[in-house]
C-alpha cells in the first residue's frame, strides 16, 4: 500500500501524508537554529 495508491483513493489522506512529510523539517527547524545559535552566543560572551 504506497501513499500514491491511497491518496487516489482517499485525497484527504495523500494531503495529510504530504503535510506530514513537509512538516517534519519545519517541527525540527527551531532545534536545528538552537544549535546553530547557541555555540555562537556562547561564543560572543
Amino acid at each position: 500500500m504506497t501513499p500514491v495508491s491511497l491518496s487516489t483513493r482517499n485525497p484527504y489522506f495523500g494531503l495529510s501524508h504530504l503535510l506530514r512529510k513537509r512538516a517534519w523539517p519545519l517541527r525540527m527547524l527551531p532545534y536545528v537554529v538552537l544549535l546553530l545559535i547557541t555555540p555562537a552566543m556562547l561564543r560572543a560572551l
